[in-house]
């Protein structure tokens, strides 16, 4: 008897012991980072190293769009998934799919100007923390229903950055669509 009330006074200091060690540790819980002024480097795109995957992400893409069976589709890995850069006459594209393979978005290079950017955009971005530094791409989403836009800058020192906007001009340092993926569309080999 003495043995068992032994082992369970035992066992409960033991608990008490690890609960306090527990208690007593750092919570390191992760805590977004705010947008700076700065934007954020441009994502690390590398090429896409598996052949299989761009031809998924290709066939998808001519699928969608069959003007651009003819083009030549650069395809990179980025933090957000995959894009396919290519051109059709003097435009230029950029297609978006998740880190699944599945669409998100179309974007289309346009000039930076009063004529070819929404109001609301020059409005925000001209009272943003960005607004010091010079866009030298500008990108907007061209699917129907959808909305947003992607920003290259470089500031006064010549640093690249990106930073992404929403339909209304609130910007992120991360895609405001990359959740709105169309599931199911990458056929699988």
């Amino acid at each position: 008897m003495k043995y068992i009330q032994f082992c369970l006074v035992a066992v409960a200091l033991l608990i008490c012991g690890v609960t306090t060690y527990a208690q007593s540790q750092e919570q390191t819980t992760p805590t977004p980072l705010p947008v700076q002024a700065t934007g954020v480097k441009p994502p690390a795109q590398q090429p896409v190293s598996d052949p299989m995957v761009s031809e998924r992400l290709a066939r998808d893409l001519n699928g969608r769009n069959p003007a651009t069976e003819t083009q030549t589709i650069k395809w990179y890995e980025t933090n957000y998934g995959y894009t396919g850069n290519y051109t059709i006459g003097s435009a230029q594209y950029m297609a978006r799919y998740d880190q699944q393979g599945n669409y998100v978005e179309m974007l289309r290079r346009t000039e930076w100007n009063r004529a070819n950017v929404p109001a609301t955009l020059i409005n925000a971005y001209g009272q943003s923390p960005y607004k010091d530094q010079t866009v030298t791409g500008y990108w907007s989403v061209t699917d129907a229903g959808k909305s947003g836009y992607y920003l290259e800058l470089r500031d006064k020192s010549g640093t690249p950055s990106t930073v992404w906007a929403d339909g209304q001009g609130k910007f992120s340092t991360a895609p405001y669509s990359s959740t709105t993926a169309t599931s199911g569309n990458i056929p699988k080999d």
